[in-house]
């Protein structure tokens, strides 16, 4: 009986340890994806910034704000929000979960851990 009771916890402690490693995936791709954003939203602001900057001579050629500064703005069409919701509320629970497992740290809640 003990036997069996330490394989299921080893197993509960391997799919914790792979399902913190998934996380740190999507982290790390979420953590790309806000740096790409952000970007965007720089070369955004430059572009709003050229377009709304007065000069003398009022040829739209003055401006130095290129249309390639823009061009990876479709990058953010790409990003579904309920995708975005969904990796969000699954990392919050994923999290939840492994602080109850953590404090409480019996069979149940180490099962709770490994089945968010």
């Amino acid at each position: 009986m003990a036997i069996i009771m330490l394989a299921d916890k080893q197993a509960a402690l391997e799919k914790l340890q792979w399902e913190a490693t998934t996380s740190k995936g999507k982290v790390e791709k979420l953590q790309e994806d806000l740096d790409t954003m952000q970007e965007e939203m720089s070369s955004f602001m430059l572009l709003f910034e050229g377009l709304t900057k007065k000069n003398d001579t009022g040829f739209a050629e003055d401006i130095d704000v290129t249309i390639s500064d823009v061009d990876h703005f479709s990058e953010i069409d790409d990003l579904d929000e309920r995708d975005m919701r969904n990796i969000e509320e699954a990392q919050e629970a994923y999290v939840a979960a492994l602080a109850t497992a953590k404090e409480h740290q019996d069979e149940e809640s180490s099962a709770m851990a490994a089945s968010a």
